[in-house]
């Protein structure tokens, strides 16, 4: 009996092990949950999410498989009340981050409604923030698409309705020229190029949530900028001679590698952590 039991409990841990694995991908999936439209506490949730989930499977994991031998009786129920608490504990843990998330979106959402219009002495003005402009947009049953251009940038964007959010926000994504038109000639391209920005498998940064202040360009004498994030202003991103800079398609930030601008009025970025540096005009840059 205690041989059949041993059997039992070491295979239906083997079989818990898959479990394990599902929570680190249940965490890594939980990256759809971050929202650039509601900042703050939802960041927390985001986070919660991502690595709380993992992180409790595999304590419950631990926990059990030491407990069944310490144990000097049957054994064989550990893996299977190990299962119960961590499908109870990652329920809990997404919970709390859900709630998180809905709770920034709410604070983010009561700041911007209450916040004091911009005036001047002489006039009131509209204040200066990131306006998404549709100018097509496709749907196919519950699958959509919106091609547009930001009114202050001029950058060229794809919008999608994130459907975990139960399709209150939009996230955005910059397009090149070239994909951007041939998205506008091809509505059923647009829609499964949507359908890869909503699963996560188009890779590249998400453009600012709308509503942002609108960056304010780089100029000549400005120092400090080493390992600043800025956005391009430009979905054609050139140095200061009208040289087309070497960057991924679309994308929409840059990390600043020089301290300031040089006397061509160019700056050194580069699209990511170790790539080579390249120049872009001081004035395609935007910081916010």
């Amino acid at each position: 009996m205690r041989a059949f039991d041993t059997f039992v409990t070491i295979s239906l841990f083997v079989l818990l092990i898959s479990a394990v694995l599902f929570s680190v991908y249940l965490g890594g999936m939980s990256t759809m949950l971050s929202d650039s439209g509601a900042p703050g506490i939802a960041v927390g949730g985001v986070f919660l999410a991502i690595f709380g989930v993992p992180v409790t499977a595999v304590i419950v994991y631990v926990a059990a498989v030491l407990l069944a031998w310490q144990s000097d009786g049957l054994t064989f129920y550990y893996p299977i009340v190990a299962f119960g608490v961590m499908v109870v504990a990652a329920v809990l843990v997404m919970v709390v981050s859900v709630g998180l998330i809905a709770m920034g979106q709410r604070i983010h959402e009561r700041n911007a409604s209450t916040a004091p219009a911009e005036a001047s002495t002489a006039t009131t003005r509209e204040p200066r923030v990131l306006t998404y402009d549709r100018r097509h947009y496709f749907q196919e049953k519950n699958r959509d698409a919106e091609l547009g251009i930001e009114r202050h940038t001029g950058r060229r964007y794809l919008a999608v309705t994130m459907p975990q959010r139960g399709q209150e926000f939009r996230e955005y994504f910059g397009l090149d020229k070239q994909t951007y038109e041939a998205l506008v000639a091809d509505p059923q391209d647009a829609i499964f190029f949507a359908d890869r920005c909503r699963s996560g498998t188009y890779v590249t940064d998400r453009m600012p949530w709308a509503g942002s202040p609108v960056p304010e360009p780089v100029h000549a004498g400005q120092t400090g900028l080493a390992r600043k994030r800025a956005i391009l202003l430009t979905d054609i991103p050139t140095d200061a001679a009208g040289v087309a800079a070497d960057l991924p398609p679309g994308i929409p930030y840059v990390v600043i590698v020089d301290d300031g601008v040089d006397p061509a009025g160019n700056v050194g970025v580069h699209a990511h952590s170790g790539e080579p540096r390249i120049l872009i005009a001081a004035n395609q840059l935007g910081l916010g």
